[in-house]
């Protein structure tokens, strides 16, 4: 089965319920996931991993709509992971649940194409809301995170690469009407609900985003990555 042939809002399974594979070398905390995140009946897990090479090869044999990665795992770590399954499969999208708010390992998540990253301290209401988000093609990073992250950018040694990543003066270049969609993006809005918030076509919605991302010259970067440091330059601004 390719990747066209599936059904859902994106081209994939069953619209009604989300397919998930979790990620995460602890058993118990797996167990615990799958408790959460399959109340109510809304997501389904269809796969579990141990490590990232396990993780590699289990989204390409089951093809999940979401995959709940760990980043501290043996071997190949989440990061690597997440970059392998999202070069296979653009379409899938990377939720990274974490330990750990260290901001340069948020950062490499996000590079590596992850649409969101969050904390295990998350309620089960914002895990479920956040799977929920990420399949609608939304992405997520918690605005206490941003700041962690924000904070190391705006402080980086300019020799180091994060530096690249800190404030970007290409939003002066923005015209007003990208700048309000650039806020509704911060937000957490998808282009649809973005659209209906300006009472514009969603096709005119496509179109900002894709200039806001030229912009801040986000072209070379996965859709889910570039939207997620769309946020990140608009929180810095």
């Amino acid at each position: 089965m390719t990747v066209a042939e599936r059904k859902h809002p994106s081209g994939r399974g069953d619209a009604d319920v989300v397919t998930l594979l979790l990620v995460d070398d602890h058993p118990m905390w797996r167990d615990t996931l799958r408790k959460v995140l399959e109340h109510g009946g809304a997501a389904r897990v269809v796969a579990e991993a141990n490590d990232g090479a396990e993780a590699i090869e289990r989204a390409r044999d089951v093809r999940p709509d979401v995959v709940i990665m760990d980043i501290a795992l043996p071997g190949v770590d989440g990061v690597e992971a997440t970059r392998a399954i999202v070069e296979f499969d653009p379409d899938v999208r990377v939720l990274a649940l974490s330990s750990s708010d260290d901001p340069p390992q948020v950062i490499a998540t996000i590079r590596a194409g992850a649409a969101g990253y969050l904390l295990k301290t998350a309620t089960p209401a914002q895990l479920t809301d956040a799977v929920d988000r990420i399949h609608r093609g939304e992405a997520v990073l918690p605005p206490t995170l941003s700041g962690v992250v924000l904070g190391v950018l705006r402080g980086a040694d300019p020799t180091d690469d994060l530096a690249d990543e800190g404030e970007h003066p290409a939003l002066e270049r923005l015209t007003p009407r990208e700048g309000q969609v650039l806020e509704l993006i911060a937000e957490g809005r998808s282009n649809r609900a973005i659209a209906e918030a300006l009472s514009v076509a969603p096709k005119s919605v496509e179109a900002y985003v894709r200039s806001i991302y030229t912009k801040l010259d986000l072209e070379p970067v996965p859709d889910d990555n570039r939207r997620v440091l769309a946020v990140l330059a608009y929180l810095g601004a």
